[in-house]
């Protein structure tokens, strides 16, 4: 099995994932909710979440997130940041995560 700081390693690595980003930020991009839910079962979780929400593409995370459907990983964006901008965020069809 994957020791601790490896797994952490993995999880965290700016060269496959951008700068200041974490797994999360592909991953919420695939909108697949099954990969966002299960990558919210690690410890680090809520933390890597907590980056994405401040990161400059922020937009690009939360959109992708509220479109994958994932109800674990929306209800801990919100319990983070309660003024979350979900209403007005479009994907590439003008479409907002509330319209869906």
């Amino acid at each position: 099995s994957c020791s601790h700081d490896r797994r952490e390693s993995l999880l965290t690595n700016e060269t496959l994932y951008g700068k200041g980003h974490s797994i999360f930020y592909p991953a919420s991009q695939s909108r697949k909710p099954a990969i966002l839910n299960f990558l919210m079962e690690e410890e680090i979780a809520r933390l890597l979440v907590q980056r994405e929400l401040q990161h400059s593409e922020s937009e690009k995370f939360i959109l992708g997130s509220c479109l994958s459907g994932s109800e674990i990983l929306l209800k801990v964006m919100l319990e983070l940041d309660k003024d979350l901008p979900i209403g007005g965020l479009k994907d590439e069809e003008g479409v907002t995560p509330l319209m869906r």
